[in-house]
C-alpha cells in the first residue's frame, strides 16, 4: 500500500513539473534542438545573442495556412524581421505532417523560414504551445519576452488596421522600454499533438 501511495504521488508530481514547464514571460525561454525539413538540426543556442521569434504552424490551419502563409504575411513578416536582425524559426508540432509534406508545402509557397518538425510534440509542450499560431519572442539574453496570439485579428477583418503583437514586441523590445503587451490568449487550431 504505501508503494503504490509513493508510486502514485510520484506521478503526480511528474504531471505537475510537465505542466509546469510552458514558456513564461521573463523567464528562460526553453532550450531545444530539432530537426528541419531538410534534415538540418536546428536549436535555440544557435540564436544566441539574437532576437527570436517562434510560430507554430500547421498548413491545414485556416488560421496559420491559408490567412499566414498562403497570403503571404507569414513570408512579409519574417523577411522584414529578419532586416532588423530578427530570426524567425517556425515550429510543426502536428503528429500527422512529417517532414516531406512540410518541404512541399514549403516550396510551394516560397518559405524560406526554418520549419522544425516537432512530430512528437516535445518542442510544443515544452513551450506549452496551444495553437496554429502561437508566438514566442525571445530576447537575445534568452528569456521569454512576449508570449502569445500573432495579432488582435482574429476574425481576420481588420486588414492594416490590425495590431500585429509579435512585431510590436519586437520594437519595444529592441528599444528597451515596458511592452505594451508581453503576453495575449492565443487563437487559432489547436495543435495536432500525437495522442
Amino acid at each position: 500500500m504505501p508503494i503504490r501511495f509513493f508510486a502514485a504521488l510520484t506521478l503526480c508530481a511528474a504531471f505537475a513539473i510537465a505542466a509546469s514547464a510552458a514558456a513564461e514571460v521573463g523567464k528562460p525561454a526553453p532550450a531545444f534542438t530539432g530537426t528541419d525539413v531538410d534534415g538540418k538540426a536546428v536549436s535555440l543556442a544557435d540564436f544566441a545573442g539574437k532576437t527570436v521569434v517562434l510560430e507554430w504552424m500547421n498548413p491545414e490551419c485556416p488560421f496559420s495556412g491559408p490567412r499566414r502563409f498562403e497570403s503571404g504575411a507569414a513570408q512579409k513578416q519574417a523577411a522584414a524581421l529578419k532586416e532588423q536582425g530578427v530570426q524567425v524559426v517556425l515550429i510543426s508540432s502536428s503528429s500527422h505532417l512529417d517532414a516531406a509534406a512540410l518541404k512541399a508545402y514549403a516550396t510551394k509557397q516560397k518559405i524560406t523560414t526554418p520549419i522544425v518538425v516537432d512530430q512528437s510534440g516535445e518542442i510544443g509542450k515544452a513551450y506549452g504551445a496551444k495553437t496554429t499560431p502561437h508566438c514566442f519572442v525571445i530576447g537575445g539574453d534568452g528569456n521569454v519576452v512576449y508570449a502569445g496570439a500573432i495579432d488582435d485579428d482574429k476574425e481576420g477583418a481588420k486588414g492594416d488596421k490590425a495590431v500585429n503583437y509579435v512585431d510590436q514586441a519586437v520594437k519595444e523590445h529592441a528599444a528597451g522600454g515596458k511592452l505594451t503587451q508581453a503576453s495575449t490568449q492565443p487563437y487559432g487550431c489547436s495543435v495536432k499533438y500525437a495522442k
